[in-house]
């Protein structure tokens, strides 16, 4: 049972990450991604701190609980450090951190631009029927 949990994490992981970095792409999942990215931001600015420190994140704190109940350790502070261990990257946390940050930060820009963008050219179609 802990094996399917782990891997389930793993898939609910990975999508969360992919769909913070790209679900502001196509302008279907706009609204989820900035819901996603919101709540993203809130955990890792908002409860992080409560938790000891930036970029605290559930997901990884129920994963890793797993994976200490199937007896992994020592696991990394990050997912995303985890992830480049497992493909042979060693690199130092604070680093990883901050090009996370820096990556979700341009995301997070990304999402703005593209949300005053598209309503914009909704205001402006709505004053210039077709």
């Amino acid at each position: 049972m802990l094996a399917a949990l782990d891997i389930v994490c793993h898939i609910v992981h990975l999508f969360v990450i992919l769909f913070n970095l790209l679900g502001w792409v196509h302008p279907r999942t706009r609204v989820a991604h900035r819901v996603l990215a919101a709540g993203t931001a809130f955990f890792w600015l908002v409860i992080g701190p409560i938790y000891g420190g930036l970029g605290y994140c559930p997901l990884t704190g129920w994963h890793w609980d797993v994976k200490t109940a199937r007896g992994e350790g020592p696991l990394p502070a990050s997912y995303i450090d985890y992830l480049l261990q497992m493909a042979g990257i060693h690199a130092s946390p604070f680093h990883i951190d901050v090009a996370v940050g820096v990556v979700f930060f341009a995301v997070c820009c990304a999402t703005v631009y593209m949300w005053w963008r598209d309503r914009r050219v909704l205001k402006a179609s709505a004053h210039n029927p077709v």
